[in-house]
């Protein structure tokens, strides 16, 4: 049925019975002919709306369980939900099984389950402790990291008789790939996947997630994802961190700009540990090699024998045993590039890999490098510091739930916490229990007899505006996005000082006050807009970069991967607590909140 934009404002102003009966929610098979989705026995609804060539179609999508996000976490989200017997909804920002960490080629996994007890310790503090003991509990596969191994994790290494050669240390094997995983996970009816669909706002009424709204990004057509329970699983914001010449300075993709979560935090819900992040040392330099993994000859705190500062002398001891410790590897590259003026005018340091032994993810673009007339082996390259994690997610229960009914969040606050948090292969424990979690819920949650569509519309015409914002003096979305990266590089790295930060915090303000009002798109089509996208994006992540510089400038300690330059010791005794970030009426209000420990 097509819907027009007056006939759905029309419904929506009347409430659900109107659309129901106009057939805009009614519960019907998808026929796979959507652009840019995947769409495989789903159980949506599409009204394409009429209007003028530039005007948005408009597609009211029903679903059994939402899962927003198609990367790792998300991966086992969904495969526990469709093992429980869901039908599930998959929203992918990127294209499926090319977006996420799916396109990271991503090079270590665990193959063996972890100490429950020394993940408690690991994780104390960052998230609700009773949600991270249950999810240890919450053990539908007997080894997860064997399962993965089986779905298409390449093991590269392996002696004469094919028997694996582990590098990175025992119980590890390198080249974790699980597009298989996604494969398998398409081919089932009960999946239907809708990617290049980036949301935009959830939809909440009366404190409860009723859905989400986005974009399908080729065509400009407006979905509204209705759904009993959502489940987020997008990953953390990395993409507001620096940027040199072709991207920022992350592994992550240009698509993790925090959508999902400043969504949450606009409608009010808490957001925790959006000062903590993650970092590697990889070879974003020379110009052109600016997003890392793919193209890195050195990774970590594993190969810190090839990091260099720019005098040629070796950033860490070869007797250093700490130096496997990603924090104490990432507070002395602070205190060496920074406190000790040992790094480049880049802020990086140099890579001499000789003819030492690097892993293989790394060893394999060697070769690759020789074709832009590097050779790693004879000659060092420069490096920086990358994000590659990133907190800033919505405080959860013990049940993984937000603090909207029916909103769930895989990854819930704590995701790059004080020992660097919930890395991916931990996504095998919260991503089954979040998912079993929001079955339970969608399966008793009741129907709403009267929806209140004002967040509905509001979006919509929030969308339109930005899309019709041009001026002849307009500053371009990709001008603000380098701007805000820019000053969260200064504000939100490995060396965090006081004056640091708050000339960030003053760029941030500056940014909102006098470009924001400003940002200008030079051309209204609804199709194939990036500039639409990017400006929609610019909000959200000047929001979670502000967010996080004043949350790292709020905590007066060294907690995680960074040096906090007047305050290096950690802090117990005052900061043993999460830093929630509520929005009050567009300020930025902080609280300390003591999360529940894990009882193991």
């Amino acid at each position: 049925m097509k819907v027009s934009r007056r006939d759905f404002l029309k419904f929506a102003s009347v409430g659900t019975a109107a659309l129901a009966s106009a057939g805009a929610l009614g519960a019907c098979t998808q026929d796979g002919n959507n652009i840019g989705s995947t769409a495989k026995g789903g159980q949506g609804t599409q009204g394409a709306a009429s209007g003028t060539a530039n005007a948005p179609q408009i597609e009211v999508i029903n679903c059994d369980y939402l899962v927003i996000g198609a990367g790792n976490g998300a991966a086992s989200v969904i495969e526990q939900a469709l093992t429980e017997g869901m039908n599930v909804t998959v929203v992918d920002k990127g294209t499926y099984r090319h977006s996420g960490t799916s396109g990271l080629s991503w090079d270590c996994f665990a193959l063996s389950i972890p100490d429950k007890k020394a993940i408690a310790t690991y994780l104390s503090y960052q998230v609700n402790g009773i949600a991270m003991q249950n999810a240890l509990d919450f053990d539908p596969e007997p080894n997860k990291f064997v399962y993965d191994i089986n779905h298409g994790q390449s093991m590269p290494l392996r002696d004469d008789e094919g028997k694996l050669i582990p590098y990175v240390a025992p119980g590890r094997a390198e080249g974790q790939f699980f597009r298989r995983e996604l494969d398998e996970i398409i081919e089932k009816r009960q999946a239907t996947v809708y990617d290049r669909t980036m949301i935009t706002d959830l939809f909440i009424d009366n404190g409860r997630c009723l859905g989400a709204l986005g974009l399908h990004l080729p065509t400009g057509t407006f979905r509204v994802f209705r759904s009993p329970v959502t489940v987020a699983a997008t990953g953390g914001c990395t993409w507001i961190y620096g940027w040199f010449t072709v991207g920022a300075n992350t592994i992550g993709t240009a698509d993790n700009t925090a959508d999902v979560d400043m969504a949450a935090y606009r409608h009010g819900a808490g957001i925790g540990d959006a000062e903590y992040a993650q970092y590697d040392v990889l070879s974003c330099y020379p110009p052109g090699l600016a997003v890392g993994f793919g193209s890195g000859v050195c990774g970590d705190a594993q190969e810190a024998h090839a990091i260099y500062d720019k005098f040629g002398k070796n950033v860490f001891e070869e007797d250093d045993e700490k130096v496997t410790d990603r924090i104490y590897f990432n507070q002395q590259l602070g205190r060496v590039i920074v406190e000790e003026g040992r790094g480049t005018d880049n802020g990086g340091v140099y890579i001499n890999v000789g003819s030492s032994k690097i892993r293989y993810s790394n060893e394999r673009n060697i070769a690759l490098l020789k074709e832009f007339g590097i050779d790693v082996r004879k000659e060092q390259i420069e490096a920086v510091p990358e994000m590659y994690e990133h907190g800033g997610n919505p405080v959860i229960d013990e049940n993984m739930m937000t603090e909207f009914k029916g909103f769930f969040h895989a990854r819930g606050g704590g995701s790059a916490g004080e020992n660097g948090g919930a890395k991916a292969h931990f996504n095998r424990f919260y991503g089954p229990y979040t998912a079993h979690k929001a079955v339970e819920y969608a399966k008793q949650a009741p129907t709403p007899e009267d929806i209140d569509w004002t967040a509905v519309t509001t979006e919509y015409d929030r969308l339109q505006n930005i899309r019709t914002s041009n001026s002849s003096n307009g500053i371009l979305p990709h001008v603000i996005r380098q701007n805000i990266q820019k000053a969260t590089k200064k504000g939100l790295g490995v060396y965090r000082s006081t004056a640091l930060m708050e000339e960030a915090i003053a760029e941030f303000e500056r940014i909102r006050t006098e470009e924001l009002p400003h940002m200008s798109i030079r051309n209204d089509s609804a199709t194939y807009n990036k500039e639409w996208k990017e400006a929609i994006e610019a909000y959200n992540m000047l929001d979670i970069a502000e967010m996080s510089v004043r949350a790292s400038l709020l905590r007066e300690e060294t907690r995680g991967m960074y040096l906090r330059a007047e305050f290096p010791q950690k802090d117990d005794e005052n900061w043993a607590c999460m830093l929630v970030c509520r929005n009050n009426g567009g300020t930025m209000e902080f609280e300390k909140v003591e999360l529940p420990k894990a009882g193991l």
